[in-house]
């Protein structure tokens, strides 16, 4: 009769499938929490990169608002000379 399994085999043997569950749960919370961790550390050089995009974009644009007030300060300063002055100042050619 060697080979009935009795109660305390299997109390063995669920003892065994619980430790070995565990330290297979375990290895997966570790791996979790590098990748959380991991996620964390991208999420803040996101947010850096994100910053310096809105800052760049800022001057960006503010460039060009200038831009466009200078060439129409330019246009009005050409067109006040033609007027007063009788010269043309043509930049085209």
């Amino acid at each position: 009769m060697a080979d009935e399994i009795t109660k305390k085999d299997l109390g063995e043997l669920g003892t065994n499938l619980v430790e070995a569950m565990d330290f297979r749960f375990q290895a997966t919370n570790e791996r979790i929490g590098r990748l959380e961790q991991r996620m964390e550390a991208f999420e803040v050089k996101l947010d850096k990169l994100t910053e310096t995009l809105d800052h760049f974009l800022k001057r960006l644009t503010d460039f060009e608002d200038e831009f466009v007030i200078m060439k129409s300060e330019m246009r009005r300063l050409k067109e006040v000379i033609k007027e007063k002055l009788g010269v043309d100042i043509d930049t085209k050619s």
